[in-house]
């Protein structure tokens, strides 16, 4: 962190390096937990944020396709007892310029100032193919055509139907 280094409890006249992480799937957890602990003799402030306020295990999500229950952490537990501080809600806007975040949280529309600023939100799925958008269901923990949602036609499908299943994960 260059010249923002200083044990904790020192006063040097500098704040404390303030770190954003966007995302908490696997990377941002971990980015957010493995800087905590590398930072613990600094002085430095790590939010993490994200939409959901439980952990989505992406790669579970076809368990929850097929009816199965899967753990689905809360967030703000996972970090508890660590220097990592969880905020709930959603990254609206980044502005690199003045290095803020704005979110969108159930009190409000804080913006958070960072020193470092960490991006992951995540992959999307392709959705270019025709047919795709009307027709397919998605691993995703979102949306009307979510692996909920594919839960709730496979229950509907006739015996013997058919299902295609496309993709390489």
């Amino acid at each position: 962190f260059g010249n923002v280094r200083q044990e904790r409890g020192e006063t040097m006249g500098q704040q404390a390096t303030k770190i954003v992480v966007l995302g908490g799937g696997y990377a941002g957890v971990i980015a957010a937990l493995r800087l905590a602990g590398k930072t613990r003799q600094l002085d430095a402030e790590i939010t993490l944020v994200n939409g959901l306020d439980h952990f989505v295990e992406r790669l579970r999500l076809h368990e929850l396709a097929m009816g199965q229950a899967i753990r689905q952490p809360p967030l703000a537990k996972m970090v508890r007892g660590t220097a990592v501080n969880f905020l709930h809600g959603w990254a609206t806007a980044i502005d690199p310029e003045k290095q803020t975040v704005s979110v969108t949280t159930g009190d409000g529309e804080p913006t958070l100032p960072y020193d470092f600023l960490i991006y992951a939100l995540g992959s999307l799925i392709e959705q270019r193919v025709p047919g795709v958008v009307e027709h397919a269901y998605l691993l995703d923990p979102f949306g009307e055509r979510s692996a909920q949602a594919l839960q709730t036609r496979l229950a509907q499908l006739a015996p013997g139907g058919t299902v295609l299943v496309a993709g390489g994960g």
